[in-house]
């Protein structure tokens, strides 16, 4: 597992970020030698007009695995799969975060695992997730805000926004 150093002057890979920097510290203060593993949420959806459906797919990535194989089909944990007939209320998809906190909570507390190169022994292991990487769609689903085009729909600020409605000319142009 890489551990994360303290120069914050590049780009780098998820697992070297602070906040998994501050989760590995903070666990690691009452039990040095903890396991923990992070992931990396995406939520987004697709519209398929030709037969009237929209499925949002929800998955995570393990980000201690190295970048070349962390988003391998294999490695890639399926969290939901929403289909209908359009992109799904957010209180249906709220009842669906609801089982993912349960879940995650559980994940935190840790599960045991056998790693190929353990030999059939069994190790401990505590999961936690850090990151979402999501469209504004998305996003507006899963943190329950107003649709990106709505009024108050940003997540850093609560600036209402403004509709600026083109004149007859500027369309014309």
């Amino acid at each position: 597992m890489n551990e994360p150093d303290g120069d914050r002057s590049r780009v780098r890979d998820v697992q070297e970020g602070e906040v998994r920097r501050n989760i590995i510290d903070q666990e690691r203060k009452n039990d040095p030698t903890k396991r923990i593993i992070t992931f990396t949420l995406n939520s987004d959806g697709i519209v398929l007009k030709k037969f009237s459906r929209s499925v949002w797919i929800s998955c995570m990535v393990i980000n201690e695995l190295p970048r070349s194989v962390r988003y391998d089909s294999n490695n890639i944990i399926l969290c939901s799969v929403t289909m209908g007939g359009t992109k799904p209320k957010k209180q249906h998809f709220q009842s669906i975060i609801v089982d993912w906190v349960q879940e995650l909570r559980q994940l935190e507390f840790g599960f045991y695992i056998s790693p190929p190169n353990f030999n059939g022994n069994f190790t401990k292991v505590h999961a936690y997730l850090i990151a979402a990487t999501l469209d504004k769609p998305a996003q507006a689903l899963l943190l329950n805000l107003n649709e990106p085009t709505g009024y108050y729909s940003c997540v850093k600020c609560t600036i209402q926004g403004k509709t600026n409605m083109p004149t007859q000319a500027q369309l014309l142009n």
